[in-house]
């Protein structure tokens, strides 16, 4: 209190003088010189206008004005720098545009060019595909059901491929369509030249040019000479002159039977024949209307170079052992507990063979060589006979063919070597045996449209009694595909060659 009294001030206002002290900030380091300025002002946005207690002076001001000079050259620039980059996009897609490559035609295309061109034979060319796992491969052309997808496709019988994975087509050893160096040589689409055959269109296209401009030339002459033969009338003397009537009539005669002439000597069909010639013509359609009628009559037969689709004859050997026969029964039961709708589509205990090798025989000329090729090689085998087992584990063929696997694999291979190789060099080996699938068929579902039944087979389990034992192959069958059973049961054998033992 002491201290108080003697500074002449009361508690209560040096309390207060010390709260303000501490509340507000130091205005103390502040330039006395320089006015408190609005910041609101500056910005432009002060809503108080005189009634606002701080400095709107004119030195604010003109920092107000530099301010939004500052923002409008900024402004300005921006929207002269987006001018200029959608200036440069343009020019840039401009460059895009000219330096565009063309379209280049697909492999689809040319499938189709291959297949429907009369003028090229499928079996010059050669397709190169890309295999995930041994490369770029090579295979003819017509080793491919180009009219099978690939998702429908059964295996054992025919061969397709996705068209992403063709890489290049060729004709009797030339590149004509490469995906990756952009060669067209069938189309011309990225500017290559065509090669032959394929540029008999743009021949028959110059042929008919010339044969318009020809006629077109034949008419103007045509014209021509109408057109002096009238004026040649005219100028021997008017016909409407009474007293030269007869004059006119005559040069109006002259001139017609010139004209006449001309037309018969230009006509194609002359319109006063002799009796003979339209009796000769009228024969010569009546032997063209009856060439037509019996080729239409006659079935076609396949494309020169095309062989059949489908194989003729078949090399196998039987499974028909009483444990096979057995074993067999007892899956078709086992099977058919979980899928009785197959029941229509199992094959006949008779018939269970597994094929070595499809074969195409053109006449009975070929069968009677292939039989006694067959006879030829299998006396030159010296090795002893082949035993096969079967492991109760069913398989199947995009769910239609349900099969078991033979094995050894190796062995079935070794006998079956050099039938491939003799029936390959005479070109009666058909495309699907150059790589086959031994498999013994248990059912099979045929039919376009049908469902996939043999899917979920792979879940059925069989008990130890299901046991083919070992079949031992003593003798090979030539027989003919696709036609009746014989009384057996089995297929019509064209011959059958036994084993010999070593």
């Amino acid at each position: 209190m002491e201290g108080c009294e003697s500074s002449g001030k009361s508690f209560a206002e040096e309390w207060d003088t010390l709260a303000q002290a501490q509340t507000e900030p130091d205005v103390a380091a502040k330039d006395p010189t320089e006015p408190d300025v609005c910041k609101y002002f500056l910005m432009g946005r002060c809503h108080f206008g005189d009634r606002c207690r701080l400095s709107h002076s004119s030195l604010s001001a003109d920092v107000v004005c530099n301010t939004r000079q500052a923002k409008d050259k900024g402004s300005r620039n921006q929207r002269t720098r987006k001018k200029s980059n959608k200036t440069e996009k343009a020019k840039g897609n401009e460059t895009k545009e000219v330096d565009k490559k063309p379209r280049m035609r697909t492999a689809d295309d040319v499938i189709s060019r291959i297949l429907w061109d009369s003028s090229v034979d499928p079996g010059d060319f050669v397709v190169g595909h890309l295999d995930r796992f041994l490369g770029v491969l090579e295979r003819p052309f017509s080793d491919f059901s180009w009219d099978t997808q690939v998702c429908d496709c059964d295996y054992s019988e025919e061969m397709a491929i996705p068209r992403h994975r063709i890489q290049y087509f060729s004709y009797k050893g030339q590149c004509v369509w490469d995906r990756e160096s952009r060669t067209d040589r069938v189309f011309g689409s990225t500017g290559q030249t065509v090669v032959p055959p394929f540029d008999m269109e743009d021949l028959l296209l110059e042929n008919t040019e010339l044969e318009v401009e020809e006629s077109s030339s034949e008419k103007t002459e045509l014209g021509e000479s109408v057109e002096s033969d009238t004026t040649a009338i005219a100028e021997d003397g008017p016909l409407s002159v009474a007293g030269d009537t007869t004059n006119g009539e005559k040069a109006k005669d002259a001139g017609y039977s010139g004209l006449t002439q001309e037309a018969e000597g230009l006509s194609i069909s002359p319109r006063n024949e002799p009796p003979a010639a339209e009796e000769e013509r009228k024969d010569a359609w009546d032997e063209e209307e009856e060439a037509k009628v019996l080729a239409a009559a006659v079935p076609p037969g396949p494309l020169p170079g095309r062989a059949p689709r489908k194989p003729t004859h078949f090399v196998c050997f039987r499974v028909d052992s009483p444990a096979a026969l057995l074993a067999f029964q007892r899956v078709q039961r086992k099977v058919l507990t979980h899928l009785p709708q197959s029941e229509p589509f199992w094959v006949s205990p008779a018939t269970l063979h597994i094929t070595l090798t499809l074969l195409v025989l053109h006449d009975p000329a070929e069968v009677y060589a292939a039989g006694e090729l067959l006879r030829f090689i299998i006396r030159g085998r010296y090795k002893p006979p082949i035993s096969v087992s079967f492991t109760p584990k069913l398989k199947h063929f995009n769910g239609k063919v349900l099969h078991l696997l033979p094995q050894p694999k190796s062995d079935i291979q070794g006998l079956n070597a050099p039938l491939q190789q003799a029936f390959r060099e005479r070109g009666w080996l058909h495309r699907h045996s150059r790589d086959p699938t031994y498999h013994l068929t248990l059912a099979k579902v045929e039919g376009e449209g049908v469902c996939r039944m043999f899917e979920e087979v792979g879940t059925i389990k069989f008990a130890k009694d299901v046991n083919f034992g070992k079949l031992e192959v003593d003798k090979l069958y030539l027989c003919v595909n696709n036609t009746p059973k014989t009384e057996s049961g089995f297929y019509e054998t064209v011959c059958a060659v036994q084993l010999p033992t070593v």
